[in-house]
């Protein structure tokens, strides 16, 4: 987790305000590929990340899910809630390079999003 964290410089401070306690990052391709697929569930204020996406779907995911997409240095774009099994999550564009996945509800109420997506 501490490359992670090095290589991206608002990491550490968004998994803080978004109470992320522990981090998975999936990085093989079987990792990525099974995400949270066929789990029966996922421990409190654990999160798996995914780097260099900008998208996720919940087929063959048994519980709902919150997604947070961040930029490039980790920084919060948008955080969708509740995502039910067998959706298809596109919210991120080009200006998303990592998403955050946690159980449902786990996400701050509060927590607003803190960047804009501006193209250039």
């Amino acid at each position: 987790m501490e490359g992670v964290l090095q290589a991206h410089s608002a990491l550490g401070e968004t998994l803080s305000s978004l109470g992320v306690a522990r981090l998975n990052v999936a990085r093989g391709f079987r990792e990525r590929f099974l995400g949270l697929m066929f789990r029966k569930s996922f421990p409190e204020r654990e999160a798996l990340l995914f780097e260099r996406c900008n998208a996720v779907h919940t087929c063959f995911v048994r519980f709902p899910i919150d997604v947070a997409f961040l930029d490039g240095d980790g920084a919060v774009l948008h955080i969708e809630r509740g995502v039910r099994p067998w959706k298809l999550c596109i919210w991120g564009g080009k200006c998303a390079k990592m998403t955050l996945e946690m159980r449902s509800a786990e996400f701050p109420l509060d927590r607003k999003n803190k960047k804009s997506c501006i193209s250039t």
